[in-house]
């Protein structure tokens, strides 16, 4: 964000019952350990062994900051396809992770980023909630 990289970024995609497309994007920075993200940073950070179960219900309230001003474009998957016309919703205030957990997610998934990126110009807009 304005040139900053995060310590870690979270998405969470979201598929409309028509095939429209929408991800969440929470970013981390160092800092207290988190309790409501323990589940996901055990998860993310244990090497893939076979099919993974559900995770059953979770509580987005509870992993995402108190404020819900977000930056919004429309771009791509991150991943293969890469699909267009996806609607990015990118939360402003970061959640704070602990170093630990920082420390686990980077030993699985060191070099999982992307460089930053040129606008290619879209347009991002400022939602103030």
């Amino acid at each position: 964000m304005d040139g900053k990289r995060f310590e870690a970024e979270f998405h969470v995609v979201h598929q409309s019952d028509d095939g429209r497309l929408a991800v969440l994007g929470v970013l981390a920075v160092e800092g207290r350990d988190n309790a409501d993200w323990a589940a996901f940073v055990d998860a993310a950070a244990a090497p893939s062994v076979g099919s993974t179960a559900p995770a059953g219900v979770v509580d987005l309230g509870a992993l995402i900051p108190g404020s819900l001003d977000h930056f919004a474009y429309s771009g791509s998957l991150t991943t293969p396809p890469c699909s267009e016309n996806v609607q990015w919703l990118v939360l402003e205030a970061p959640i704070e992770l602990g170093q630990a957990q920082l420390d686990a997610l980077t030993a699985v998934h060191d070099g999982n980023d992307r460089p930053i990126q040129a606008s290619n110009g879209r347009t991002v807009s400022v939602v103030d909630q």
